[in-house]
């Protein structure tokens, strides 16, 4: 269906851009339950749990840190036109840090929150299968489960090569979202996702 919206969008006459981003991590995506890394990685370490490992420990994976994404679309929406050029479409990649493993993630909130790294909880591929029929975040998770059992990783586009934005470092994006979820499990602000 993608594919197919690229192709017609490309055919029309309008100015078409999109600003495509991998996984999200930052401090928006604490308590909303829509960022896999943030809901199974960072929330349940925060709260004392072992986190929760969907796909393989070891497989690269990248993650956009939403205020790069932010700050990409308003560069693209300010340089559309250029950006464009006579095609009058274009698809860029969002500024990401270099990809990392989840077994690194769980390292590196571990540190952050001054726990040791403890061995996550696994979720078989064949219980999002059995469970997406009833469950809507199994369904989305089952719907993906291609990008976390291999690598996932969002090559440097355009917007990085050419037009010079520069992603958040892994470890600045990563220590920001703990940093919002240990504010929101502080003050209850925003609930933190089970």
């Amino acid at each position: 269906m993608r594919v197919e919206l690229l192709a017609a969008r490309r055919a029309h006459r309008a100015r078409t851009l999109s600003v495509i981003a991998s996984d999200l991590i930052g401090p928006s995506t604490v308590g909303t339950g829509a960022a896999v890394a943030t809901a199974m990685v960072i929330e349940p370490v925060l709260a004392g749990r072992r986190a929760i490992l969907f796909g393989r420990a070891d497989a690269p994976h990248t993650l956009t840190h939403v205020p790069d994404l932010a700050a990409a679309m308003l560069h693209a929406a300010r340089r559309a036109e250029h950006l464009t050029g006579a095609a009058g479409d274009a698809v860029l990649n969002a500024p990401a840090a270099p990809a990392r493993t989840q077994r690194e993630l769980i390292a590196e909130v571990s540190r952050l929150v001054g726990a040791s790294a403890r061995r996550p909880i696994p979720i078989p591929r064949a219980a999002l299968s059995l469970l997406a029929p009833f469950n809507t975040f199994a369904r989305e998770l089952h719907g993906i489960s291609g990008l976390w059992y291999g690598p996932c990783v969002q090559v440097p586009g355009r917007l990085e090569r050419e037009e010079v934005l520069v992603a958040t470092s892994w470890e600045d994006a990563v220590g920001a979202t703990v940093r919002a979820a240990q504010g929101a499990r502080d003050t209850g602000a925003v609930s933190v996702a089970p």
